[in-house]
């Protein structure tokens, strides 16, 4: 078999058929599992990138052992999983077959947050592919699952270079985990339409209030807008809850709106304080350095006259003449320094002001912030009994959408 492939696939035939005997057959599942260790000393020893590892395994296995026409190869972070025989196994299980610790594997990689990142790419295919402006009952009811397939798949794709079949179980597989969060997303983005006074997005929700419909001369039950605590909702009940909701929501985004402004406020006055205080330490520095100085110019004059009225008789004329000028050139510097210092210390003194008025700023701004978060807590907590019935009206809605009308026998 070997002279099909070209030589990088010719020596991973050569390895795959090597550790073959350690090749585990999961019995009554059509799984074939390479472990760890096995899967390790593969990929080392062909040393090669993680997609020309792929792409040579999968041109070669089949060609090792005996996995049908017809399977899907799952790579693991360590491990490699083989779902043998699709055609024959495929309808078995949701997930093509594939053991669900090991999809939960490939989630891993390939998503550091799954709760969080689905929602968040998933947002645009829900508003693109879900208008509840044109979109009809029955349509939703017969293709909402695709479209949710869909749009998983392209994330998917994006994200993993796995076998398309696994992929279809990738797919399958977050579509569980997030099934109840996606239609939490599509129950609110049908109710902002509520809240909006769309007349299609308000159609679309009473369908679920009529309780029966006739259709082509047969009866059927519609899915009904019943929460999680037995509660069955009307639309009054619904729009009534969902307007109080959005003016709650409204007021908390000013709240939260205004304390993040604050937030920045603060932040541009300890930026501000901190240069403050560095130009108050320069100030300081500088004052005390000149000050010294001036202390050092006094002593030079200090000594020169104590020479004149000691030892004054003793100098030569000439000698005289230079220490007097000396003193007066000293004096003249000792006027300059004199000056010099007021004029810092008066700089001084204003860059203390500005650092002491920026901290009684920021005193004062802190206090209003911290208020304005224990307003914002207060109206929190004064809201606690329309955030639960908004919750709860969220899961009549949502086990709505998540329903199927039934036909019923006509009395």
């Amino acid at each position: 078999m070997s002279n099909q492939f070209d030589q990088q696939q010719t020596h991973t035939y050569k390895l795959l058929n090597h550790f073959k005997d350690y090749f585990e057959f999961i019995e009554g599942s059509n799984l074939l599992i390479i472990n760890e260790e096995i899967t390790k000393k593969i990929c080392d020893a062909l040393k090669c990138e993680d997609q020309a590892f792929r792409t040579n395994i999968r041109a070669t296995l089949p060609h090792v052992v005996d996995i049908g026409s017809t399977y899907a190869i799952l790579f693991g972070r360590s491990r490699i999983t083989v779902r043998t025989n699709l055609k024959e196994s495929s309808q078995e299980k949701r997930f093509m077959g594939l053991p669900s610790e090991a999809l939960e594997e490939i989630v891993q990689k390939h998503f550091k947050n799954l709760d969080e990142e689905i929602p968040h790419l998933m947002k645009e295919t829900l508003i693109n592919d879900f208008n509840f402006q044109t979109m009809s009952n029955e349509l939703f009811e017969s293709e909402h699952i695709k479209y949710l397939q869909n749009g998983l798949m392209k994330i998917i794709k994006r994200r993993s270079n796995q076998d398309n079949e696994v992929r279809k179980a990738l797919t399958n597989y977050i579509l569980r985990q997030q099934f109840n969060k996606l239609h939490e997303m599509l129950a609110e983005q049908l109710l902002e339409g509520v809240i909006n006074k769309n007349p299609k997005a308000e159609q679309f929700l009473k369908f679920y209030a009529q309780g029966m419909i006739v259709i082509r001369g047969e009866k059927y039950q519609i899915p009904q807008l019943i929460d999680i605590q037995g509660t069955l909702w009307s639309m009054a009940n619904i729009t009534n809850v969902a307007f109080q909701y959005q003016s709650y929501k409204q007021s908390l985004l000013k709240k939260d709106s205004h304390i993040d402004q604050m937030g920045t406020i603060l932040d541009t006055i300890d930026n501000d304080i901190a240069k403050a205080l560095s130009n108050v330490k320069i100030l300081e520095q500088t004052y005390q350095q000149n000050k010294l100085k001036l202390q050092q110019t006094a002593e030079k004059i200090s000594t020169i006259r104590h020479t004149f009225s000691s030892e004054g008789d003793k100098l030569d004329e000439m000698t005289r003449n230079n220490l007097g000028e000396k003193v007066k050139s000293l004096e003249k510097e000792e006027r300059d320094q004199i000056a010099a210092l007021q004029q810092q210390e008066k700089a001084l003194g204003m860059a203390q002001k500005k650092h002491s008025d920026l901290q009684y700023k920021k005193s004062v701004t802190t206090e209003r912030h911290d208020n304005e978060i224990d307003l914002l807590e207060e109206t929190q907590e004064t809201h606690e009994d329309i955030e639960k019935k908004y919750r709860l009206m969220l899961t009549a809605v949502v086990k709505a959408l998540t329903g199927k009308k039934r036909k019923v026998s006509l009395a």
